[in-house]
């Protein structure tokens, strides 16, 4: 799951798309398929939203840091977490930018 986030903070941080090369087989037996899904369309929609400043995209591009993003009380809110030894640190509130 981490491996995923990881691709995910460092795709926002460069402003690069990826493609991931699946099949249905690997999908289906994955017992972790529905945490590796929501938490990449999570990252997918915090960034359709513009929520990420250039000064955060920074940090996110750096690939000795590790995030995790999680979705806020609402579709406009998200909370990005630094990982320090499996620990989430430093939590940040991101919002979704006017007119996203």
């Amino acid at each position: 799951m981490e491996d995923y986030e990881h691709v995910q903070a460092i795709s926002v941080g460069v402003g690069a798309t990826y493609m991931l090369g699946i099949n249905q087989k690997n999908v289906e037996s994955c017992p972790q398929k529905q945490q590796i899904f929501q938490a990449i369309r999570t990252w997918k929609d915090a960034r359709a939203a513009n929520t990420f400043p250039d000064d955060l995209k920074r940090k996110l591009a750096d690939p000795k840091r590790s995030w995790t993003l999680e979705k806020g009380k609402d579709n406009n809110s998200w909370i990005l977490y630094e990982k320090a030894h499996e620990t989430e640190i430093n939590p940040i509130t991101l919002t979704r930018a006017k007119g996203y």
